[in-house]
């Protein structure tokens, strides 16, 4: 404006204004990237579960705006793109893809270096430690976890999102002291007790399940007031009631660590008590191939009864659903990352060690 009324300057004019355009064009391709985003994913804050109907969503929101990022793109524009598909192969359990996408992305920002926030770079090592803790690639993992970390500052959500995805890379590599540790570090941080609910209630989850290990013998370097700390099962089931409405996500952590605190306990009564609505459960919320082994390990466990919690008769009764669950191996299960944050194969043979100490005792 300045050009074309104040000077008469006509060709800086044209200059400026065509500039204003572009960048305009520019600013609204990033607006409408953003929109499409952020319409998914306030459909997954307090859910673990796939969703996968909102897999083609993103394959039309993809399609209309691939086009326009070769003239429009920027650093911010491209970063959602990114983000838009790498949550289509979250949603869509392709962790093989995924990783590939994440790759694809770091590397993009690595050559707009100067123009990449930390941000950017945090939020596609931890897709990329998603998908390599999924495919059980775990050297690649930690170093993403690392990454993850490194672009983060200590006490922000992300920081907290990075130490909670490295707990699942231990507890799935059965390093469990190590998980046991980023655990305790993370609960002493001063910001963990004004963490959002959802993210309250993961880290609730994988304390129990950490809990878990310890009283069955699986981390061994405890401190006396470590060993000392009781863990209250009950307390637990009420304090986690967001994810207890959230039928095909992480509400089967929640069902499994139950039965399996019972089983701890040896308290084989309300093991029976549960039998019944543990068979509802799985037929009315596990039926879809995205819980496939879920449903398989519920059902091991609805055994336990039928075996009159003797090992080798539980092992009778519970192998037809073992078999299937053979059939499909963690790394091929078409489920998100946080529903089986320890391996079924895993917790099913802690589970019969239980059943033997408890007869032996």
């Amino acid at each position: 404006i300045f050009y074309g009324t104040m000077e008469g300057n006509r060709e800086k004019w044209k200059y400026y204004n065509k500039l204003l355009q572009e960048w305009n064009e520019k600013h609204q391709a990033e607006i409408l990237i953003i929109g499409y985003f952020t319409d998914v994913m306030c459909n997954f804050i307090y859910s673990k579960s796939t969703k996968k109907e909102f897999s083609t969503v993103l394959d039309i929101y993809l399609d209309s705006i691939e086009g326009s990022l070769t003239v429009n793109s920027t650093v911010r524009s491209m970063s959602y793109y990114f983000l838009l598909k790498t949550l289509k192969f979250e949603i869509e359990n392709d962790f093989q893809q995924l990783q590939t996408t994440s790759e694809e992305a770091l590397r993009f920002f690595e050559s707009r270096k100067k123009l990449s926030t930390g941000p950017i770079f945090y939020t596609f090592h931890k897709s990329l430690l998603i998908a390599t803790t999924r495919l059980r690639k775990f050297p690649i993992a930690e170093s993403a976890a690392v990454n993850c970390v490194k672009y983060t500052t200590p006490g922000t959500l992300n920081w907290y999102n990075s130490q909670y995805l490295t707990l699942i890379l231990f507890l799935q590599s059965e390093r469990f002291e190590e998980a046991w540790i980023t655990w305790k570090k993370t609960a002493a941080s001063a910001g963990f007790d004004k963490l959002p609910t959802a993210n309250k209630e993961s880290w609730q989850i994988a304390e129990a399940m950490v809990q878990f290990l310890m009283k069955s013998d699986k981390i061994q370097a405890l401190s006396e007031e470590d060993r000392r700390k009781k863990f209250r099962i009950t307390k637990f089931l009420n304090e986690v009631p967001a994810f207890s409405k959230d039928k095909r996500g992480n509400n089967i952590n929640i069902l499994v660590l139950h039965i399996l605190f019972l089983v701890q306990g040896k308290r084989y009564n309300e093991i029976h008590d549960r039998v019944e609505s543990l068979r509802v459960y799985a037929s009315r919320y596990l039926r879809k191939d995205d819980m496939f082994r879920s449903n398989c390990f519920i059902r091991m466990l609805m055994c336990l009864p039928a075996g009159y919690f003797h090992k080798e008769a539980v092992l009778r009764k519970a192998r037809p659903f073992w078999e299937k669950l053979q059939t499909v191996p963690y790394v091929k299960a078409d489920q998100p990352i946080e529903v089986e944050i320890v391996p079924y194969e895993t917790l099913w043979g802690i589970t019969l060690e239980l059943l033997d100490r408890n007869n032996n005792a």
